[in-house]
């Protein structure tokens, strides 16, 4: 039986798995932004003792749209990334700032468990293989329900851009593909782009099949859900 959610729906599903999350040793958003801003260590203590939110719902309205929100996945440890989890996928939901699916997917999934190979690298092919969702699980400690959470956020934010048609039609992601890595070869010189078209269609199988572990180990059938706008109800 099919399940309608709306954005709505979708924000309290996350809201509930994840209320309980704490900041721990994490970094806040406003030490995360001097750091992009190389601020002087005074400052940064400044931004430090700013940061007074001990709950991730709690930060201001202006504050996320003025897309500072998206520094706390760059510029933290393990639990800073949990505890700001919630809030930038609550964020990219409502598309506020440069908050995506792209970067909190390469957060999770790729930037924090081995030395990662410049993806222009055949040696990127093996690295993408080497992803195991159930080890990402552990390492941040998520629950039965904050897996689940996230693997319906990914689900809608592929839906909402259409990206899920690459799912199911092979032939039109291998021609995409193969367009973007004739540009990439290209433009990029050999130096930085080594991949052959079998490597680069290779990369694509491994994001997608990365993306349907989410959604497996989540408890989410792709074919039961479906992300209806909130005017509709």
């Amino acid at each position: 039986m099919t399940k309608e959610l709306t954005k709505e729906d979708l924000k309290k599903i996350i809201f509930d798995a994840f209320k309980d999350v704490p900041k721990g040793n994490g970094c806040g958003v406003r030490e995360c932004a001097a750091e992009d801003d190389y601020a002087s260590e005074e400052d940064k203590e400044k931004a430090r003792e700013q940061d007074i939110e001990q709950h991730w719902w709690e930060y201001p309205k202006e504050l996320i749209e003025s897309n500072n929100l998206d520094y706390a996945l760059s510029y933290n440890n393990k639990d800073g990334i949990k505890f700001h989890l919630p809030a930038l996928m609550t964020a990219d939901i409502d598309r506020f700032g440069n908050i995506t699916e792209v970067s909190i997917f390469s957060t999770l999934c790729l930037d924090n468990f081995e030395k990662k190979p410049h993806h222009g690298y055949r040696e990127y092919v093996g690295f993408m293989k080497s992803i195991d969702i159930s080890k990402i699980i552990k390492y941040y400690n998520f629950t039965r329900e904050q897996t689940h959470a996230i693997a319906l956020y990914f689900l809608f934010d592929v839906s909402i851009n259409k990206s899920h048609q690459f799912f199911d039609n092979r032939e039109d992601m291998i021609s995409l593909t193969k367009r973007i890595h004739e540009q990439c070869e290209k433009y990029s010189g050999k130096e930085n782009y080594n991949l052959t078209p079998e490597d680069a269609i290779a990369i694509v199988d491994e994001e997608h099949r990365i993306m349907r572990d989410w959604f497996k180990i989540g408890d989410v059938d792709v074919d039961n859900y479906v992300f209806v706008d909130n005017a509709g109800q």
